[in-house]
């Protein structure tokens, strides 16, 4: 019983995938050409015609395929450009900081220089003015 019942299912797996291989097929598309199904006569001509058309559809939608993927890849590199150009944004914000910060400590080092310079110029002038004083207190 089992052994049947296998077979079964095996064949019709089989089936299923014997109409999944079959390509469907394309009906004659030609405006103004009666249905297949309502009879009527079909000419060679009009069997070129159907082809033609068929053929200008299939080179359409390649077009259109073609259309999609060429502005796929001009985002892409739009994209990539744009993402270099931020790069390179950043690296001159950075480096304007550093500098920045570069021209800080050179200005803080300077007033620094110039507070020392003030306080020994201010240090002399009282020693001289003390010996003053200490030279009129020996007179």
């Amino acid at each position: 019983m089992e052994v049947v019942k296998h077979q079964r299912d095996r064949l019709q797996q089989s089936l299923v995938q014997i109409q999944k291989q079959r390509a469907p097929k394309k009906q004659l598309l030609v405006p103004g050409l009666p249905e297949m199904g309502q009879g009527g006569f079909i000419s060679p001509s009009k069997v070129e015609r159907s082809r033609a058309y068929i053929a200008e559809e299939e080179a359409r939608e390649a077009r259109e395929i073609a259309e999609k993927e060429d502005r796929r890849v001009q985002k892409q590199l739009a994209s990539k450009a744009k993402a270099e150009e931020l790069e390179t944004q950043r690296k001159i914000r950075e480096q304007e900081a550093q500098e920045r910060v570069k021209r800080k400590a050179e200005e803080r080092e300077q007033i620094e220089a110039r507070k020392t310079a003030r306080a020994e110029a201010a240090a002399k002038k009282k020693a001289a003015s003390e010996a003053k004083q200490q030279e009129q207190s020996n007179k």
